[in-house]
């Protein structure tokens, strides 16, 4: 799945999935993008590029002034989020993965958001000597402008836990709304991942 770390070891016959400045043997196909964000960057929300971003988060708080983040109780409230979440027919991506991840997910690496005592969205990460992977925040559909309320708190908190440490906030999984949305973030840098596979003869 991941190149081997060792560069005189043997060599697999495909890499998932590259690190920037991975040399690899054979073809590299592109993959997905990697967005990387410093949280503290979310203190000021000025300028064209993240006025939409800025515009929601105001429009949520007006909206929504009893609102909390905290640490979810119980398993059962991330798991929950992420079911009203989920639309029947939705297509997720490597969904078993998902639901394996945020089963076992420890509630120090999570935050529920709640509105007026009742649950409505979740962010979940992990951490790695390098950055703070920023995994999955789930919203309830239909709730007007919690998406981006969720991100920001997400931000904040990081900044909170581990002041000056990236965030790798994943790529865009081919979804050109996905990758306009988290480019208007500001994103400190924009990478991109590859796929390597030996050369056939």
């Amino acid at each position: 799945m991941l190149p081997p770390m060792d560069p005189d070891g043997p060599r697999p016959a495909e890499v998932w999935c590259d690190f920037v400045g991975y040399q690899g043997l054979g073809q590299a196909e592109f993959l997905d993008h990697q967005f990387l964000y410093l949280p503290s960057s979310f203190l000021d929300l000025s300028g064209h590029q993240r006025a939409v971003f800025r515009r929601n988060v105001r429009r949520f708080d007006k909206r929504n002034p009893n609102w909390t983040y905290r640490q979810p109780r119980s398993q059962d409230e991330l798991m929950g989020v992420m079911g009203d979440w989920l639309e029947d027919g939705q297509e997720v991506y490597d969904l078993d993965a998902i639901v394996r991840y945020m089963e076992t997910c420890p509630a120090a690496e999570s935050r529920v958001l709640g509105v007026d005592g009742e649950v409505v969205a979740a962010n979940a990460w992990d951490y790695n000597r390098t950055f703070i992977n920023f995994r999955y925040s789930f919203v309830r559909r239909g709730v007007k402008y919690l998406s981006e309320f969720v991100r920001l708190q997400f931000y904040l908190d990081m900044m909170d836990r581990w002041p000056g440490r990236f965030v790798n906030d994943g790529g865009s999984l081919g979804s050109d709304r996905l990758f306009r949305f988290k480019s208007k973030l500001g994103p400190w840098r924009v990478d991109q991942l590859h796929t390597w596979r030996k050369e056939t003869e």
